[in-house]
């Protein structure tokens, strides 16, 4: 679109695709930073109570959501359910009311122990579990608003674009039964619970727009694309019908890209692409499957361990990795092995480290705790038994980490052989290449591997040395920075030397800008978030795998100074 359209605009990250027009509604939420704020010893009893009635009511309208939501999918109702697990931690209202009783007020009380509690999250390293404390950041100014008598949606009306500082789940099932047209909000992480609900009610939605309810009045008409993270406001004629001419494409759009689902992913001139989608839950699989995926390229297995305070047994695992095996069939399934660290250490698995993304995380921690490690080795070797389930091995900084990984799955293969239990016996065995150790040993790795899965994600945060949750150096965490695409045609030379497949399942995988040239550099496989399997299809269909191949080989000379 032509500059000389837009009036007035902001920007926020893109969190659920769409396009929206329509009306502001501000939603006003009173900031709980109280941490000071003391009482007499006289009101300590009144303070529990009031802390006890707002949880009560909390817990009451989490379970009233609960029950609009029954028919949806299970990923929907088990984000609620996991409110509700908090809502119910016998520890967090111990150290509450404890907090009150050293004469601190309810508010207070709340804010200093789940500010306490987020730190857990903060600190991990990994990207879905540090987004946890958004929802933690929820329901500490959910049961202050209670405290506080005040409610954010009783009068919201049909059709709008909420404004928000931030988001309930609970809000958003409310927010999705008013028909809202969009929503935006000052602070929220891509992987919040609220963001996922949002996606999944297809609600589009921009987060980290900055003084957003200051810059917007109620009522005024603005529009928010949720495909680049900006809204319009002061709207002339010109850039409306620009948009409600988008809207209509768009619409067209989706009819179209529905029809792809049965087409093979393969360029005009016959170069197979494999899209495979990245998994969390067994909710998922249904949708990937309706959108044409070909099978699970990623499999956080961890995503197991989310709202529990154990190790789950092997017959739990087991379980849960044979339903995503049977589900899978005939396509492949690629597991990858428990990715956590100190960040967990809740679970007895190490103490806290202060910067676990670089400590005692990934296939480390499973080389340190072998019990945990064959465990789940078991279990996924037992669910092997369809042939269909590829083991990941992540953050492998040295060979010696796969060689070690590589002897202990065959002691428990030797160990299920002896109690004559079926399983894959030649399960592949792939690594995960996402730091710039791996990259550079990559030529070993392939030579006792049987697949490369590259994670762009954490690639990209350790060649850039730069957190890609760290707002401060957001404008340095860039997937296609020259450093990063260096890395990656390194790791597919070396992959095709040895003849081994590579893929990339990071968020680059699903990025149209990159399509081109990933093909070109002679990806294999990507594995993508759900909602873009049929955009990168249709995009892969209309490429020429030769032209991309030679503009790839231009652009890697010109701008990187490889030359194959």
């Amino acid at each position: 679109m032509n500059n000389d359209l837009i009036n007035l605009e902001y920007r926020g990250i893109p969190a659920s695709n769409g396009i929206s027009i329509g009306n502001v509604y501000i939603i006003k939420k009173s900031a709980p930073n109280l941490i000071n704020k003391a009482i007499i010893p006289e009101k300590i009893d009144s303070e529990i109570l009031k802390f006890e009635n707002a949880l009560t009511q909390l817990i009451f309208e989490t379970n009233e959501v609960l029950e609009k939501v029954a028919n949806e999918n299970d990923n929907v109702t088990s984000i609620i359910e996991s409110s509700g697990l908090i809502l119910n931690d016998p520890y967090l209202k111990a150290n509450i009311i404890k907090t009150i009783k050293e004469c601190l007020s309810a508010e207070a009380s709340i804010v200093r122990q789940i500010e306490f509690q987020k730190q857990y999250f903060i600190n991990s390293k990994d990207a879905i579990l540090r987004e946890r404390a958004y929802d933690l950041d929820n329901i500490k100014g959910r049961l202050i608003e209670i405290i506080r008598n005040k409610s954010v949606y009783k009068s919201l009306p049909d059709d709008c674009i909420v404004i928000s500082s931030s988001i309930t789940p609970a809000e958003i099932v409310k927010y999705k039964e008013k028909k809202i047209k969009a929503l935006i909000t000052e602070i929220g992480g891509l992987a919040s619970h609220a963001c996922i609900l949002a996606r999944s009610f297809e609600i589009p939605a921009i987060i980290g727009v900055k003084a957003a309810c200051k810059n917007f009045i109620n009522g005024e008409e603005i529009i928010a694309d949720c495909f680049s993270g900006t809204i319009y406001k002061n709207l002339e004629l010109t850039l409306k019908r620009y948009y409600i001419n988008e809207i209509s494409h768009l619409i067209e759009h989706k009819k179209k890209l529905g029809e792809l689902v049965q087409i093979e992913a393969k360029t005009i001139d016959g170069r197979r692409i494999k899209l495979k989608a990245n998994i969390d839950a067994l909710s998922e699989i249904a949708i990937t499957v309706q959108n044409g995926a070909e099978g699970f390229g990623l499999v956080r297995s961890e995503s197991i361990l989310l709202n529990k305070n154990r190790l789950p047994k092997e017959e739990e695992q087991y379980k849960w990795y044979k339903e995503i095996a049977d589900r899978a069939f005939p396509f492949e399934a690629t597991i990858r092995v428990f990715d956590f660290g100190s960040d967990k250490f809740s679970l007895g698995l190490s103490k806290a480290e202060d910067n676990p993304a670089l400590g005692l995380r990934g296939i480390r921690l499973l080389l340190s705790r072998p019990d945990v490690f064959e465990i789940q080795l078991r279990a996924i070797l037992r669910a092997s038994s369809h042939k269909n389930i590829k083991l990941l091995l992540p953050m492998i900084t040295n060979l010696n980490e796969l060689l070690s990984s590589k002897e202990v799955i065959k002691n428990v293969m030797k160990d299920l052989d002896e109690k004559n239990i079926d399983y894959d016996k030649n399960i592949q065995i792939g690594v995960m290449i996402e730091t710039p150790s791996s990259v550079l040993i990559a030529k070993s790795l392939a030579k006792n591997c049987d697949f490369f899965s590259i994670g762009t994600n954490d690639l990209t945060q350790y060649v850039l040395a730069a957190d890609r949750n760290n707002e401060f150096v957001s404008d340095i965490y860039d997937a296609m920075n020259y450093s990063v695409l260096k890395m990656i045609k390194m790791t597919i030379k070396a992959a095709k030397k040895q003849g081994i497949p590579v893929s990339i399942c990071g968020e680059l995988a699903g990025h149209s800008a990159a399509t081109e040239l990933l093909v070109g550099m002679g990806i294999d496989e990507l594995s993508l978030v759900n909602s873009a399997l049929l955009e990168t299809k249709k995009k892969i269909l209309s490429l020429n795998y030769e032209k991309a191949k030679l503009d790839s080989k231009r652009f890697l000379i010109e701008k990187l100074q490889i030359n194959d």
